[in-house]
Parts: C-alpha cells; sequence; structure tokens
C-alpha cells in the first residue's frame, strides 16, 4: 500500500510516468526496512527513501518524456532503476537544436548532439584558418621584440589591436574546443553531478559557437594600389602588385574580389595580416632603353575596412624594394629576401618571417 502511494504521487502523474516495481525490490525493502525496535514508521520511511532515490535520479538525469517506464529491480544487492522510453520516442530520432535548447537537458540529449558541435566547431576552425592565425599572431609578437619596430611609432597601435583581435578569435575557438572535450568525457558517465557538469558546458559551447563563427564573416579588406607618376611602367607594376595580392589571397584560401584594376576586396583575417603591406612599394629594375641605367618605379599599397576609408592622393613611408632580378629588401629592418619572383607569386610569408627576425 505504502509503495502505492508513492507512485501515484502528484509528480509522477503529471510527467505521465509509469514506474513498474520488481517483485523481489518489496521482499528486499521489507527485509531490510523493517525494524522491531522502531515498527512500521521506520519501514514507511525506509521505502520511501529506496523507492524515490531511484526515480528521482532517472527524472533528474534524463526528463523522461510522457509515456516513459522506469523499472525498479534489484542488481547486486541493491535497488537499481532502468528507463525505457515510449515507442514513438525510442523509434523516432531526437530532434537536436543547437538554436533551441530545451530547459531540461538531458544525458540522450547531449550525447546525440555533441556530433553536430564538433562538425560546427570544425567548420569555424576551417574558416578562421586558426592554425595560420596562430602562426601569424607567434610572427607577430616576435617583432615586437626588434628594436627596429619600435623605430616607427606610427605602427605600434595597429599592430598591438591587430595582435588582441587574432588572440581573442584563437582563445574563443579554443575555449569552445576544450569545453567540448570537457562535454565529452562527462557524457561517458552517469551520475548526477557529472551530468550537471555535462549541462553547463553544454550550454557555454551553444552560447559560443554562433559567436565564434562570425569569425568567418569578418570585415573585407579593402586593397588598393595606386601607381606613382602616371608612366605606363607605374601602370605594369601596380598591376603585378595587384596580382601579387590575388595570389596571396588564394594560397591562403580567403575568397578574393577585384573591384576594378586597382581595387581589390578580400574577405576573412586580410585586415590584420595586410595591415603591414601599407606604403610605397618601390620597383628597381634595368632600364629598356639602357641596361646601364636603372628604372626607379613606385605604387602605393592602402590597405583600409571600406572603400569611403581611401585616400584622394594616396601617399606613405617607403616600406619595401623590389630588385627585379635580384632580391628584395624591408626597408626598415633591412631584411633581404633572395627570391623576388616568389613574393611576387604571392608568398608574402616568406618575407614577413624574415622582417620577425631582423
Amino acid at each position: 500500500r505504502r509503495v502505492q502511494e508513492i507512485l501515484q504521487r502528484e509528480g509522477l502523474s503529471r510527467r505521465g510516468l509509469r514506474v513498474e516495481v520488481d517483485e523481489d525490490v518489496i521482499e528486499w525493502v521489507v527485509e531490510h526496512g523493517y525494524s522491531e525496535r522502531y515498527g512500521a514508521r521506520y519501514l514507511a520511511r525506509q521505502i520511501e527513501k529506496t523507492i524515490t532515490y531511484p526515480l528521482a535520479q532517472q527524472v533528474i538525469r534524463n526528463d523522461p518524456p510522457e509515456g516513459s517506464v522506469v523499472r525498479l529491480f534489484l542488481h547486486e544487492g541493491h535497488v537499481a532503476s532502468a528507463l525505457s522510453l515510449p515507442a514513438t520516442a525510442a523509434d523516432g530520432a531526437l530532434t537536436i537544436s543547437l538554436e533551441e535548447v530545451p530547459d531540461h537537458l538531458t544525458l540522450d540529449y547531449m550525447r546525440h548532439a555533441l556530433p553536430l558541435i564538433k562538425e560546427r566547431l570544425a567548420a569555424i576552425e576551417q574558416a578562421a584558418h586558426i592554425d595560420d592565425t596562430r602562426r601569424h599572431l607567434s610572427d607577430m609578437m616576435r617583432r615586437l621584440s626588434s628594436p627596429a619596430f619600435w623605430d616607427d611609432p606610427r605602427a605600434v597601435p595597429g599592430h598591438l589591436t591587430a595582435m588582441s583581435e587574432l588572440a581573442g578569435q584563437i582563445e574563443r575557438v579554443d575555449g569552445i574546443r576544450r569545453n567540448a572535450q570537457e562535454l565529452e568525457s562527462l557524457l561517458e558517465g552517469d551520475t548526477p553531478t557529472e551530468l550537471g557538469e555535462a549541462a553547463v558546458r553544454f550550454r557555454y559551447i551553444v552560447r559560443e559557437l554562433p559567436r565564434a563563427e562570425t569569425i568567418s564573416e569578418a570585415p573585407a579588406a579593402v586593397v588598393k594600389v595606386t601607381p606613382v607618376g602616371t608612366r605606363l611602367v607605374a601602370a605594369r607594376w601596380a598591376n603585378e602588385l595587384v596580382a601579387m595580392y590575388v595570389a596571396w589571397a588564394e594560397r591562403s584560401g580567403l575568397r578574393v574580389e577585384q573591384q576594378g584594376e586597382d581595387i581589390l576586396r578580400i574577405h576573412g583575417v586580410a585586415p590584420i595580416f595586410l595591415g603591414p603591406e601599407q606604403g610605397i612599394h618601390q620597383l628597381i629594375q634595368p632600364h629598356p632603353d639602357d641596361p646601364d641605367r636603372r628604372q626607379i618605379v613606385r605604387a602605393v599599397v592602402e590597405v583600409v575596412h571600406n572603400v569611403a576609408q581611401l585616400a584622394d592622393k594616396p601617399e606613405g613611408d617607403l616600406i619595401r624594394t623590389y630588385y627585379r632580378n635580384d632580391r628584395v629588401v624591408a626597408v626598415q629592418t633591412g631584411t633581404e629576401h633572395p627570391d623576388p619572383q616568389a613574393v611576387l607569386a604571392g608568398e608574402l610569408e616568406l618575407l614577413w618571417e624574415d622582417d620577425t627576425r631582423g
């Protein structure tokens, strides 16, 4: 009678749960709960404790849907519980959404959602070029140790801001990755404590995933290359530089749009990485009419977030000299690279890496 009273409580009936109790559970409770000293009242408390605790575990851990069956049985000398979902819930797949998370997270729900979390995280890491981003941040940190870096105070604020943006992107992705790994480990357990910890990490991941996905939607960099002077050779040099940035973007897996002959829009992390490219790029090559003379050609590179920020008459400091058949020199550091064709083919990292050692 006492067992039936417990099973008919409002909480269970409201949830639409059906509870089945094996006969050996009743026998075990009577055997272990009866006391000649304390009598029937003690037995009633033991029955309640024995029945309600495993029921509460199932309700808290799994939030079973209406029509579920909780079975109490004896296992290795103790009362245990098992949950059977209704046919409609068991046969049909769980509806998993990371946008509309239920108030009561169940172990089953989080386990089914884990592959989706991993898939979205992998997509974020790919879209954000996370490995390249780590290398770029390391390179930018090394540049801080170069005395020549501090010789140009105008470049310092932008460099530090770019480093902060990169570090923030990396930390956000790494935070999701750490919590996903901890979530996967916690989901291997089945205690109420582990379920609670798993739910905390699950909700953190669901909150941070959309924020991290905006990394791949970062503002595009507008790159404009303006020839210095009106000579045809200057226009040709500007076109070579435009082609260099297109090649770099394609090698980096970034989407690039060419808006006219001299303006590019590069989507992704380009504003940060191409910021150091701003300034005058100088080409020195043999004069076509007199091999004993040198021909000097210049173009100004601007890197901004939108077209409205482009200058009417761009100017800047000399940042790099390209010797056509010899080398490329980073003017501020004095660092030389022996292969100008590799740089013009888009391998800008070669020069950036050498610059960090300057």
